[in-house]
């Protein structure tokens, strides 16, 4: 089975939304990076808005990751000061070489 690895040019920083002391006997929800994953970026195409609206959210891009890259909703990549949050996690083809997963960029 091929992997399109050479086609995922990009190392992205893997973040993951954990419960931290706030210092004052509380918890704060804050993004702990878990990892770094090798992927790509696009622009969202007609199916990936479709999956979105199917569970009414706005998505700006598709996000191709290597094939055992576990994804949750609201894991969030960061690549070069850009973050992207994940809406949909692991659309698996057929022959899973790659995972996609559909989520919005955040803007800062």
């Amino acid at each position: 089975m091929g992997r399109i690895t050479h086609l995922l040019p990009s190392t992205f920083k893997h973040k993951r939304k954990t419960r931290a002391s706030n210092m004052r006997g509380g918890f704060a929800e804050v993004y702990e990076e878990i990892g770094t994953v090798k992927g790509r970026i696009q622009p969202a195409k007609w199916m990936a808005i479709q999956i979105a609206r199917q569970v009414n959210a706005q998505v700006t891009h598709q996000i191709y990751l290597e094939p055992d890259t576990e994804i949750e909703v609201n894991d969030e990549f960061e690549l070069e000061g850009r973050r992207l949050r994940v809406i949909v996690p692991a659309i698996v083809p057929s022959v899973p070489i790659y995972k996609m997963a559909v989520g919005e960029e955040i803007q800062k």
